[in-house]
């Protein structure tokens, strides 16, 4: 594959702040990708530069080292990224830099082969959309029309007691057979000087564990993403032990798509499934990586979006691709949402006129 011209700009996210987009050409095709950026960044994850100066790198260093140069293999284009940023961290050209420019690669390279981005990455590395919608539209109704959104598309009301969601989403449950309950607790910014805060609460880790289990007894509850803080590895294995046979326990800001901190959460049995968002790691090399170790691992893989989205769908073909166990892609309230979802249904169609599907991801 030969890159013939690279450019990057700033646009708009969901929340109103810059991210960047990057578009590449290689004779009559283009192929344009951007990147979201999270809210909550854990210590682990790779280092998101400003949008400015991440557009800066990409149309300075990055289209420097790329333009004109023929590439064997994506990997070879990832790698040649990792190296020309020599950082663990891509500190030095941003990880959200040299993500934009690795999905513009995958994506550029699957147009020119005329396949479509989910088999391209499927290559390299039952629906349940309609009923999600229904949901959301039925607690809308249930919550009132005055409740607040939140960052991700999704409500965001307050409450006065622990429970009262749980009840609410319970009532949901049994409204919508085959759906349940899933929490990103993000214990990392709940914990303050030793112990988490809850509704002004303090907890030590042994009472939020208690906390988790009588709601997994009392509430269709089947998943808790990163349940207690990001350098708690003890107790995460305590709790996968305790409870992991029950539930689902995701690793987020514990892992943040890298592999080494994959292998070692699973050499210590602290979590049974793993959040893959690419613009923590910064290529999609690594990132399907962190999807080998994760399945190696025997874990669970559930691809996700971030808290500042863009309209770009890359996510939900990349779900598709690794034969993720979910999509995590942010409720219906933002139109940059409902393109995931729009794209899984797209998928669906796709595979079922293309005789060499391998795979298949379900939403969540």
């Amino acid at each position: 594959m030969r890159i013939e011209h690279v450019e990057a700009q700033t646009i708009p996210d969901t929340r109103g702040r810059l991210t960047i987009e990057t578009t590449f050409v290689s004779g009559d095709v283009r192929a344009t990708a951007s990147v979201p950026s999270g809210k909550s960044t854990g210590k682990h994850e790779a280092v998101e530069l400003d949008a400015a100066q991440a557009v800066e790198n990409v149309n300075g260093e990055i289209a420097t080292a790329l333009a004109g140069r023929e590439f064997s293999s994506l990997d070879e284009l990832d790698d040649s990224l990792i190296a020309l940023d020599g950082t663990r961290d891509k500190a030095r050209l941003g990880a959200n830099a040299i993500l934009s420019v690795s999905i513009a690669a995958q994506r550029l390279s699957a147009l020119q082969n005329g396949v479509p981005l989910w088999e391209a990455i499927a290559k390299r590395s039952g629906f349940a959309l309609a009923i999600a919608q229904k949901a959301f539209g039925k607690l809308g109704e249930m919550l009132g029309a005055d409740t607040p959104m939140g960052d991700e598309g999704g409500y965001a009301p307050t409450f006065d007691t622990l429970e009262r969601p749980f009840e609410l989403l319970a009532d949901l449950v049994e409204k919508f057979p085959g759906t349940s309950i899933a929490i990103d607790a993000a214990a990392s910014q709940l914990f303050h000087d030793g112990t988490y805060r809850l509704l002004e609460k303090a907890y030590s880790s042994e009472e939020l564990s208690h906390v988790y289990e009588e709601l997994v007894a009392h509430f269709p509850l089947e998943s808790i993403e990163d349940p207690f803080d990001e350098n708690a590895h003890d107790d995460f294995a305590r709790f996968t032990s305790a409870i992991g046979g029950k539930i689902v326990i995701v690793g987020d800001d514990l892992t943040c798509t890298n592999p080494e901190r994959i292998r070692n959460a699973a050499s210590h049995k602290e979590i049974n499934a793993v959040l893959i968002k690419p613009n923590q790691i910064g290529t999609v090399r690594e990132a399907l990586e962190a999807v080998r170790e994760t399945y190696a691992a025997g874990f669970k893989a559930i691809a996700s979006h971030r808290s500042g989205e863009t309209a770009d769908t890359f996510i939900a073909d990349f779900a598709y691709g690794i034969g993720a166990y979910g999509l995590k892609a942010g409720g219906f309230a933002q139109p940059e949402r409902l393109l995931k979802y729009d794209r899984l249904l797209a998928i669906e169609h796709e595979a079922r006129h293309t005789p060499s599907v391998s795979g298949e991801a379900e939403s969540v």
